[in-house]
């Protein structure tokens, strides 16, 4: 079960595969120019917000995010193999399509992925080992993380998390019963 803490949450900047429509998954891409910018706005927002500990996949793309932010508050990240973006296999480097949502739905199996139920598990346990830090938590990741931590709040109509959004989410209390999640900037 995720701890009942106030974090932060930022998907890495964007990758020249994000800008064609591309699936990254595992491959290790690094951000482009505009992720770059993207990163280092995002650090400007984020250094007026009370963060104690940086969590983040250990990618290439979320590292350079961090970068950024990590320089502004003086913190330096702690990696984590499962807050790593979902293995789709056979899938990455192909452009998307549809095969992504049947694969996630469980319609097909794709070879050497991970399936959307393993890999939400892991998402949950990345958000948890996270959230054991002094916070509160800053975690950088990826776009299918952040859906699959979605879904598991119970939020069923999922937004695509733009490129270095950051992201406050404050859990449920006696006034909201549900996780708030408001965007920053």
């Amino acid at each position: 079960m995720i701890p009942h803490k106030e974090f932060y949450y930022i998907r890495h900047g964007e990758t020249e595969w994000n800008k064609r429509g591309i699936f990254q998954g595992t491959v290790d891409t690094p951000l482009n120019d505009t992720g770059l910018a993207q990163a280092e706005a995002a650090s400007k927002i984020l250094k007026d917000y009370p963060i104690r500990t940086i969590c983040c996949s250990p990618l290439l793309r979320t590292r350079q995010t961090a970068s950024f932010t990590s320089e502004a508050l003086g913190l330096e990240p702690v990696y984590y193999e499962d807050l790593r973006e979902v293995r789709v296999g056979a899938l990455e480097g192909t452009p998307r399509g549809e095969n992504y949502d049947r694969w996630m739905r469980g319609e097909i199996v794709v070879e050497g992925a991970e399936t959307w139920g393993e890999f939400s598990a892991r998402a949950v346990k990345g958000v948890t080992q996270a959230l054991e830090h002094t916070g509160p938590v800053l975690i950088v990741a990826h776009g299918a993380f952040y859906r699959a931590f979605e879904q598991y709040l119970g939020r069923p109509d999922f937004v695509k998390l733009a490129n270095c959004q950051p992201l406050r989410l404050t859990p449920p209390s006696v006034e909201f019963p549900q996780w708030q999640i408001v965007k920053l900037g």
